[in-house]
């Protein structure tokens, strides 16, 4: 389990420390604030691979070549300095992960990169993960999209643990979750799930669609309507309860956890996640600026997970010449009592 992280040089966050995480953590604040940010350097943190930074260019839309990673580092500063992010778990062991474009000096020093002809490489990217080193290169002639060093079997992508906004995984990807849970014995604890968010979901079952396996969720008079049919609070429930249940991942990021589920159903999915988080030790990340999302975790941790569970404030922190962003903890308590009937980008926003 994540319990600090100190980001330098990554996103909007040129040196920034933040601890205190629990079992459940959800920032908050206002637009622009560096939630997002946060939530990625913590996926980065949790999964230092190439294949995470191919998301995270992936979930921003970024695939120009020559501005591949540029919004990546700290005022697009990419020729200038490195990104390190160095993550600390529950026994206090670190781990650091840095990336950073290769000089000519560092590229020629290096024997697995003398193979590549150098009026053709635009650009070499350098991922350093403790002793471990890979690299990815643009070239005039292609964009070499798989990275030096990182074996094809590392390649075999799992589904993401981070839910961003929109569709998030495919058809046949989904089913395959469905099918570990059903072998967990699981399923009806999913059903179950499925149900409070829409009283006419019995359960969900394996479809085909033009030849892939997709999941159908079958109503209380027996019919069966694809996944696709629902709206995306079902959509979204379905994806995030489905990745805690299969274990496909112990660390799960969920970016607005609020769209496209109804707040009258913010606190029940909050006690779901909540129990699922205990019954298998996940931890989770998610990032909101809705009050009422930020309201429904206080009353849902209160009393029987408040020890399990974080409230983030992103903030800024005056300098001397620049000002600092800042993710200021709050306990369950402390929320509780700073919590104020006003939206988050009103007057009077959490303290």
């Amino acid at each position: 389990m994540i319990n600090e992280i100190h980001i330098q040089n990554f996103r909007c966050f040129e040196d920034t420390w933040v601890s205190g995480f629990r079992n459940i953590n959800l920032i908050g604040g206002l637009n622009n604030s560096g939630k997002t940010a946060l939530l990625e350097a913590l996926f980065l943190a949790s999964y230092p691979n190439p294949n995470t930074f191919d998301k995270l260019n992936e979930l921003r839309k970024e695939d120009s070549r020559q501005k591949r990673w540029d919004s990546l580092f700290f005022n697009n500063q990419k020729y200038n300095t490195k990104i390190k992010i160095d993550c600390v778990d529950e026994n206090e062991k670190s781990k650091l992960t840095e990336f950073w474009f290769l000089t000519d000096n560092e590229i020629s020093e290096n024997e697995d990169l003398l193979r590549f002809s150098s009026n053709n490489i635009l650009e070499i990217a350098c991922l350093k993960i403790e002793n471990n080193k890979y690299f990815h290169i643009n070239s005039t002639e292609r964009l070499v999209r798989e990275w030096i060093g990182f074996g094809f079997r590392e390649r075999e992508k799992n589904v993401s643990s981070f839910i961003a906004n929109g569709s998030n995984y495919k058809k046949n990807q989904l089913a395959d979750l469905y099918e570990i849970v059903k072998s967990l014995n699981r399923k009806e604890i999913f059903h179950n799930i499925l149900h409070i968010f829409d009283p006419k979901i019995k359960e969900a079952t394996i479809g085909s669609d033009e030849g892939y396996s997709n999941i159908k969720l079958v109503l209380a008079d027996g019919t069966e309507r694809a996944l696709g049919l629902f709206g995306d609070a079902i959509r979204k429930i379905v994806e995030i309860f489905l990745l805690a249940l299969s274990n496909n991942s112990k660390t799960i990021f969920i970016d607005e956890v609020e769209n496209g589920i109804h707040s009258t159903k913010h606190q029940e999915f909050w006690e779901k996640l909540f129990e699922i988080s205990a019954m298998l030790d996940i931890q989770i990340f998610a990032t909101t600026h809705s009050l009422e999302m930020i309201q429904a975790f206080t009353k849902a941790a209160k009393d029987k997970y408040e020890d399990k569970t974080m409230y983030f404030k992103m903030g800024s922190q005056p300098l001397k010449t620049r000002t600092r962003i800042i993710a200021s903890p709050l306990s369950v308590d402390l929320l509780e009592h700073n919590l104020l009937p006003v939206n988050l980008t009103a007057k009077y926003p959490l303290k």
